[in-house]
């Protein structure tokens, strides 16, 4: 039975009011559902898609372009340069470049610096003793002609009124057993004479000029 206390215009009052509520409560959520789908989302708050896990990933290339960006450390920094012989650096960073061209590791290629020093050592060895050999058979082809100590004191006279320094240390090593500049230092002392001045005369003769018997072309 329906409630008489209750008016029939106040009922239909109510369930209106009811109705308005209702529809304003499923508006309100639509508009919330639509604010959270309009909402930014960042990175980390995305789902993954379906499948995504099952997606390949560019790693490698990112590794692979990471290592071309930064310079490669040299292998050979720490390898020591050759002390029996010179090297410039030019010649050195082209050494380690061709040991990096054949992929040798900083042992192989300190083995082969070794190798390099060892043999310059020997052919220094070498050449130093074929000169030693040279010097002796020169000189004992002088001491050998029949003027060797006369001609010996002449060119020595020579080179104590004439010869420069750096001339007199030229002629004191293996160039001075020479017998072409040997025999030419013998002939300037005969014609100069180790006790006549320069000029002037002497005993009535007169003494040629040192560079006239030197150069006589140029003092015509």
């Amino acid at each position: 039975m329906p409630d008489e206390t209750t008016p029939k215009g106040d009922t239909a009052v109510v369930s209106e009011s009811q109705a308005a509520g209702t529809e304003a409560e499923a508006k309100a959520k639509a508009a919330e559902a639509a604010t959270d789908d309009a909402a930014p989302t960042s990175l980390l708050g995305e789902e993954p898609e379906a499948g995504a896990e099952d997606k390949p990933t560019d790693t490698g290339k990112a590794k692979e372009a990471d290592k071309a960006e930064r310079p490669e450390a040299d292998p050979y920094a720490k390898l020591a340069k050759p002390t029996t012989f010179p090297v410039t650096d030019q010649d050195w960073e082209s050494f380690k470049g061709v040991a990096k061209e054949l992929k040798l590791t900083p042992e192989a290629a300190a083995k082969l610096v070794t190798w390099q020093e060892a043999l310059s050592t020997q052919q220094a060895a070498a050449m130093a003793a074929e000169t030693q050999k040279m010097l002796v058979n020169r000189q004992a082809a002088l001491k050998a002609q029949p003027a060797f100590k006369e001609d010996f004191g002449y060119a020595k006279a020579a080179l104590r009124q004439y010869g420069q320094e750096a001339f007199s240390r030229l002629v004191g090593g293996p160039l001075g057993d020479d017998p072409a500049v040997f025999a030419f230092l013998a002939w300037v002392g005969r014609q100069l004479g180790e006790d006549r001045p320069v000029g002037g005369t002497q005993g009535g003769k007169t003494v040629r000029d040192p560079a006239k018997l030197l150069y006589p072309s140029m003092s015509e």
